[in-house]
C-alpha cells in the first residue's frame, strides 16, 4: 500500500499552479509589440500634427507680412502721388469731362471710356475695372497718372523705386497710381450723372493708389497670382494755396485724416487757366487760391 505525504502533495500543486502560470504568459505573447506600434502611430500623429500647425502658422504670418507691405506701398503711392501733383497741370492729366450719362443696367460694360488726357497714353492699365464700373460710366479707377514732360516723362504704373527720391530704394514690391474726376449729378438731369470740373477749375480728383506685395507687375504663374497681396486706397484731393506764416490752415478734404490737400505748384492754376482761356487773376489783380 503506497502512502502519500503531504509535503508531496505541496509540490505538486506548486507546479500545477506554476504550470497555469506560464499558460498564462504564452497567451500575453506579443501585447508589448502591439504597444509599441500604439505608440509609435500616436507619436507619429503628434509629429504631423505639430507640422502641419507650424506650416499653416508659417504661411499666415506670411501673407500678414505681405498684406501689410502692399498697404505701406500703397500708402506710399499716395504720397508720391501727392508730391507729383503738386507741379503739374491736373486739366492735362485728369481724363477729358465726358457728356452727362444715364447708368448701365447690365454688367459687364462691353465699351470702357476711353476719354484719355491731354498728355498721352502712356499707361497699360488705364481705366482698370472700367467694365465693372456702372456708376462712373467705364471710368474705372482712372487714367494711370503719367507727368509727360513735366516731370520724369514715365507713367505711374507698377513702380518699384520712387520717383524723385535722391538714392531711391527699392519698395519691397510696387505701386500704381490712377487718376479721375468725381462723379455728380447731373447738373441739367438729376437721373442722370456727369464728371465733375468744378465749373472750369478742375482743382479736384480722385486719386487711387494700389500697392502689391511681393510681385510686381504681370504676373503668369499661378503661384504668383495666388500669393500676391494686393491693397487699394482712394482719396479725394483738390488744391489749395501753400500754406504760409499769415495764412489759415484748411481742414482736409472729407474730413480724412490722412493730409490729402495738395499745394498748388508752379504749374497750378495759372496753366489751368491760361489752357481753358481764362485770364489770370481775378478783378481785384489777385490769384486765385487752391
Amino acid at each position: 500500500m503506497k502512502t502519500r505525504f503531504p509535503e508531496s502533495t505541496h509540490c505538486e500543486e506548486a507546479r500545477e499552479a506554476m504550470s497555469d502560470k506560464n499558460r498564462d504568459r504564452r497567451h500575453e505573447g506579443g501585447f508589448a509589440l502591439i504597444l509599441a506600434i500604439l505608440a509609435l502611430m500616436l507619436l507619429t500623429f503628434l509629429g504631423l500634427t505639430l507640422a502641419t500647425s507650424t506650416s499653416t502658422e508659417l504661411r499666415i504670418a506670411t501673407n500678414y507680412r505681405w498684406n501689410t507691405q502692399a498697404l505701406y506701398n500703397a500708402e506710399a503711392g499716395i504720397e508720391a502721388g501727392k508730391r507729383a501733383l503738386q507741379n503739374l497741370s491736373w486739366l492735362q492729366i485728369l481724363p477729358a469731362k465726358r457728356a452727362d450719362w444715364t447708368p448701365s443696367a447690365t454688367l459687364p460694360l462691353t465699351a470702357p471710356v476711353t476719354a484719355n488726357p491731354l498728355v498721352g497714353t502712356a499707361g497699360t492699365r488705364n481705366f482698370e475695372m472700367g467694365d465693372c464700373d456702372r456708376l462712373g460710366n467705364g471710368m474705372g479707377y482712372g487714367h494711370v497718372l503719367f507727368d509727360g514732360p513735366l516731370g520724369t516723362n514715365v507713367p505711374y504704373e507698377n513702380v518699384t523705386i520712387v520717383p524723385g527720391v535722391a538714392g531711391a530704394p527699392a519698395l519691397n514690391g510696387a505701386f500704381t497710381l490712377w487718376v479721375r474726376r468725381p462723379i455728380v449729378r447731373s447738373a441739367t438731369d438729376p437721373t442722370k450723372y456727369a464728371d465733375d470740373d468744378d465749373n472750369g477749375l478742375n482743382d479736384t480728383m480722385i486719386l487711387t493708389a494700389e500697392g502689391v506685395a511681393p510681385y510686381i507687375g504681370a504676373v503668369s504663374s499661378t503661384l504668383a497670382r495666388n500669393n500676391v497681396a494686393r491693397k487699394v486706397i482712394e482719396v479725394s484731393v483738390r488744391k489749395q494755396e501753400a500754406a504760409g506764416p499769415c495764412l489759415g490752415r484748411s481742414g482736409q478734404l472729407g474730413s480724412g485724416p490722412e493730409g490729402n490737400n495738395v499745394f498748388g505748384g508752379g504749374c497750378g492754376g495759372s496753366l489751368d487757366q491760361a489752357l481753358t482761356g481764362v485770364a489770370l487773376g481775378d478783378a481785384a489783380g489777385t490769384r486765385r487760391k487752391f
